[in-house]
């Protein structure tokens, strides 16, 4: 069995000291919202060098489908500046799926 291509967003600059936000929405490919109700969430966020960071909070809101990962400001601010990447990790009954991959850069905040 082939592995299927993970897509893979961009999500651009993002400033170290600040909280992070990242959100989506799951939907079925006829653009309906996917009820998360029963559902694990998951989310971890890597280095370059495949470190783990800590701190990271995946909020879920079930009825809208929508997943949000966060970072805390005091959080970010102890991360090096590094291009970092994450997966959401979506469980139910057993069956682990992963539909998309992101990434981000975290470049230094010139107001400390």
């Amino acid at each position: 069995m082939t592995a299927r291509k993970v897509p893979t967003h961009d999500h651009g600059e993002r400033f170290r000291g600040d909280t992070l936000r990242f959100a989506s929405v799951r939907k079925t490919s006829a653009g309906v919202v996917v009820d998360l109700t029963g559902y694990t969430v998951r989310a971890q966020i890597r280095s370059s060098a495949g470190v783990a960071q800590s701190g990271v909070v995946v909020d879920v809101t079930p009825l809208a489908g929508r997943v949000e990962v966060v970072v805390p400001a005091a959080v970010s601010a102890t991360w090096a500046a590094d291009t970092y990447s994450y997966d959401l990790e979506y469980e139910i009954g057993g069956v682990v799926t992963t539909l998309v991959r992101y990434r981000f850069r975290l470049v230094e905040d010139v107001t400390r």
